[in-house]
């Protein structure tokens, strides 16, 4: 058996809440002290599952800034995605 690996790029406007939905997906936590992310920040969830080809699904979740200075991480990183997920302020 082996492992699914799959990137997902989260992707969105500055202080949208990108980082706050993957820590409480990855570790069941809200951080109440805000830091904006520089570049991109990487996290790995691993889940096991049960099918004929696998037994584990990793999840390269990586977390972009969202500010035009880093277009260049941005697209790149876009371009190797398996999946993007668009965070965004729906109020705003």
């Amino acid at each position: 058996m082996s492992i699914l690996r799959s990137r997902v790029v989260v992707a969105g406007e500055p202080c949208v809440g990108k980082t706050q939905i993957i820590h409480q997906y990855v570790k069941q936590q809200f951080n109440h002290n805000y830091m904006m992310t520089q570049g991109c920040e990487y996290t790995l969830k691993e889940m096991p599952i049960e099918t004929k080809s696998y037994t584990q699904v990793e999840l390269h979740l990586i977390d972009i800034a969202g500010q035009n200075i880093f277009k260049d991480i941005t697209l790149d990183l876009l371009c190797k995605a398996n999946q993007v997920m668009l965070v965004y302020d729906a109020t705003n």
